[in-house]
């Protein structure tokens, strides 16, 4: 620290002939203070994960489609003559009614 104070000194006396001798600046630096570095403590350690049991929904339960059986074959038509002009053909054909098939046979119809 004595070489700090004697350098001021020094400083202030050639600033002080200095500026008796036509005027001009002084300019006195001093040091930086020092850096001063703490260590920082590591942060905490983390808890180790919690295992977690995670139940599954229930699956959900089977869906059932009951769907009608295909119909029988189709039968045989007899087709007769035409009772008329314009009369189409409607061939006869298998429906559903309630449980079971039921053949609706073939019959001319006007056009």
């Amino acid at each position: 620290m004595s070489g700090v104070r004697s350098l001021l000194v020094v400083s202030l006396v050639l600033g002080l002939s200095a500026a008796g001798c036509g005027g001009g600046y002084v300019v006195v630096r001093q040091p930086p203070p020092p850096v001063v570095v703490r260590a920082v403590p590591p942060p905490p350690p983390y808890p180790p994960p919690v295992p977690v049991m995670v139940a599954a929904p229930a699956p959900p339960p089977p869906v059932v489609v009951y769907g009608a059986p295909a119909p029988p074959p189709p039968r045989v038509d007899v087709i007769t003559v035409s009772p008329g002009p314009r009369r189409v053909w409607r061939p006869g054909h298998w429906v559903r009614r309630g449980r079971g098939w039921f053949w609706v046979g073939g019959y001319w119809r006007p056009m």
